[in-house]
């Protein structure tokens, strides 16, 4: 999830950095000193937005009763982002949600587990989110990137693309990361034994607030890890003193769900969404009709097009233009023909249903359209496009194309006129 807010560069905006004005600090500061980190996994039977409905719109408002609260953050590991990690230590995979309540002081934990258990009293918290791990930190650095004119004592406030997190054995500056681009300021801390935390000793952590999106904030942060006394300790299950434990995403990125299941997008996500929706179109029409010259067209040059989820017999895969190529290209061949498919329809039609499409970085996406197939019986076959696309580059501009497709069958009717077709094309 997003905040909803396409920010604009925060280098546009005049003037100079509070941070380096002192009369500005001088009005007043928030004065966050502790930090709690609570680690989550998804909700067991998959209640992830009634829990977020309710966390937001009942539980986070009481919150703000405690005088020593100054705010909270809540964000989320999308698919996208888990996929995109760079590394991960085993206890963390499981992490979907991290919320973080920022406190002026130590003491606000006791004011704030006697109100949680209040409101437990009062029949409260009908949700419960499994726990990986709870921190208590103390903050420590608190940075801005050099294009911020905000103060880095207020970052928290500041409506962001996302998070990029990480946790880690011992404290190494994190300055060298507010040089990357999509990175607007970070915030670290080390851990504190009290009896609300479960994080070890001497445990790190770093906030990142992304001014960029996420995927590809985090593609230029990769050359990070080889700079700054981090490089060769991505070994997330090593004893090692100092070890980045990046959270269960894309190199510790998280997006921000300030409030429930709103999400926004830039005019050039819809139009890449709409590339991709025009590519799973082309390949149905064009296959259903066998123009195979624009079926293959639909395929990057080394794509995989095989079967998910069918047994032996009926399975198949194919690899780059040629193969695809001739495998379509055999429907046209007279029934006689050997490995000629054979059925009794007169016609064929593919329907597309629900589709998601998730980028996993600025020229890569994966898709999962329902689709049922239609014969002269009615609904004859049904399943899944499991895909990965592609953006490449062509004389008329940037395409999406199927860079691998899975073909998942989930049912077929006793009737289909298709019951060796996929065999005899093999």
């Amino acid at each position: 999830m997003t905040t909803g807010i396409d920010n604009p560069p925060a280098s546009v905006f005049p003037g100079s950095p509070s941070d380096d004005v002192a009369a500005i600090g001088a009005c007043g500061s928030p004065a966050i000193t502790a930090l709690f980190v609570s680690l989550s996994q998804r909700h067991p039977d998959g209640a992830d937005a009634r829990y977020l409905q309710w966390h937001t719109l009942d539980h986070r408002p009481e919150q703000q009763r405690l005088e020593r609260i100054k705010t909270s953050l809540r964000v989320v590991a999308t698919p996208a982002c888990r996929d995109a990690r760079l590394a991960c230590a085993p206890r963390f995979e499981s992490v979907a949600h991290v919320m973080t309540y920022f406190f002026s002081a130590l003491e606000g934990l006791d004011d704030f587990n006697a109100l949680s258990t209040e409101l437990r009293n009062a029949g409260r918290a009908p949700f419960i989110l499994p726990p990986v791990e709870r921190g208590v930190y103390a903050t420590g650095e608190k940075l801005t990137a050099p294009h911020l004119k905000l103060g880095s004592d207020v970052l928290p406030w500041m409506p962001t693309r996302g998070i990029y997190l990480l946790i880690e054995r011992g404290c190494t500056s994190a300055r060298a990361l507010t040089e990357v681009e999509g990175v607007a300021g970070v915030w670290s801390g080390s851990s504190l034994a009290t009896p609300f935390s479960s994080a070890g000793e001497g445990q790190a952590i770093t906030f990142c607030f992304l001014d960029d999106d996420p995927l590809v904030t985090a593609q230029r942060l990769g050359p990070y890890w080889t700079r700054g006394g981090r490089q060769g300790r991505l070994n997330p299950c090593s004893p090692a003193r100092s070890i980045p434990w990046c959270l269960t995403n894309g190199t510790g990125i998280y997006r921000e769900t300030p409030s429930i299941q709103r999400y926004s997008m830039s005019p050039d996500e819809a139009l890449a969404r709409e590339c991709i929706r025009h590519t799973l179109a082309r390949y149905t029409i064009a296959g259903d009709r066998l123009r195979a010259e624009d079926f293959v067209a639909v395929f990057t040059d080394d794509a995989i097009l095989e079967s998910d989820g069918v047994s032996d017999a009926d399975s198949f895969h194919y690899r780059g233009r040629q193969s695809i190529g001739e495998w379509i290209a055999r429907w046209h061949a007279p029934p006689s023909t050997p490995g000629a498919p054979t059925h009794g329809a007169t016609f064929v039609r593919h329907h597309l249903a629900t589709s998601l499409i998730e980028f996993t970085g600025p020229d890569t996406a994966k898709a999962r359209t329902y689709w049922t197939a239609y014969t002269d019986i009615g609904p004859d076959h049904c399943g899944v496009y499991l895909d990965s696309l592609r953006r490449v580059s062509c004389e008329a501009g940037d395409e999406w194309l199927i860079a691998h497709r899975r073909v998942r069958l989930d049912w077929r009717s006793p009737d289909s006129l298709f019951t060796t077709a996929v065999t005899r094309t093999r």
